[in-house]
């Protein structure tokens, strides 16, 4: 999730994607990490997913 977390902040949207696609494969994420993610954070994670 480091990962992610990180090219969410470069903004490499496509990285992100394959990393967050990879860690649910790997079922690595953690679902407290998650809970604790910012409502915006979120909101946008969400929109890349459905776009």
């Amino acid at each position: 999730m480091q990962q992610a977390n990180e090219a969410y902040e470069r903004g490499n949207l496509l990285e992100l994607l394959e990393l967050l696609e990879l860690q649910l494969q790997l079922e690595y994420i953690d679902p407290a990490h998650l809970a604790n993610l910012s409502a915006d954070r979120l909101k946008h994670y969400i929109q890349i997913l459905k776009d």
